[in-house]
């Protein structure tokens, strides 16, 4: 009867450790780059509220936070960015860099929301991009000359399409993605940027997905109790 018990705890244990390895992670990020490396403009003609690109993190709005996402099997499902105006909200891109190497591997392209999958797309090329490129002396608030969108070559793969969803009462934007388009693995180190069309306030993140320790630890616990249980059994 103990050895019977023993094997169901071993087996709730290596489930438990299965399931942690299968379900959705949450992942979270800030906005702590007035700009994305190397991208500084320089432009030393204020905007309208009297602002310098290079040392404002956010010209006017929309003026952004930071956000979540959820990873699921490995493949990015969504990634809500926290606003504080639904301004530009709808047009603006994201990039990922799926193992923090330079090179975005993905990218959710502006207005269309078309996903593409990049290949040798090198992160610090200024031809890779399209540039913000309005006049901070106009009086708009832009932040000029940063990307915006990628150049997309015929190396580069049309992979579907993001869902974008502004939710007029907390301003956030979520994008979702439906199928398996964006793979990041266990994302232990992968960086995240977003920018609206007007680069006003742009997002260069790293992040990572944490463990689900609860689980890991109840499995590991459950394996040790049984790994006791077996060496009292095998003792008598």
């Amino acid at each position: 009867m103990k050895k019977i018990l023993v094997t169901f705890v071993m087996l709730g244990a290596i489930f438990l450790l299965t399931l942690s390895s299968a379900q959705a992670n949450s992942f979270s990020f800030g906005d702590t780059q007035k700009f994305w490396p190397g991208f500084s403009n320089g432009v030393l003609t204020p905007n309208i509220d009297g602002t310098i690109d290079d040392l404002t993190d956010a010209i006017g709005t929309p003026n952004v936070s930071g956000g979540t996402g959820i990873i699921d099997n490995g493949y990015l499902t969504s990634v809500t960015i926290n606003s504080n105006s639904t301004n530009e909200l709808a047009t603006s891109s994201l990039f990922i860099d799926a193992d923090s190497n330079g090179y975005w591997d993905y990218v959710i392209q502006g207005a269309a929301h078309t996903v593409y999958g990049l290949t040798g797309f090198d992160s610090s090329i200024l031809s890779n991009y399209i540039l913000s490129s309005y006049n901070g002396s106009t009086g708009t608030h832009f932040r000029e000359n940063h990307p915006y969108q990628a150049v997309i070559s015929t190396n580069n793969i049309g992979l579907g399409y993001a869902e974008y969803s502004v939710d007029t009462t907390t301003r956030d934007l979520t994008i979702s993605l439906n199928a398996d388009l964006i793979f990041l693995g266990d994302a232990q180190n992968f960086i995240i940027a977003w920018t609206p069309e007007c680069a006003n306030d742009v997002i260069y993140e790293h992040a990572s997905v944490p463990e689900p320790t609860q689980m890991l630890l109840l499995g590991t616990a459950l394996i040790g109790l049984a790994g006791i249980g077996r060496k009292k059994f095998f003792k008598k």
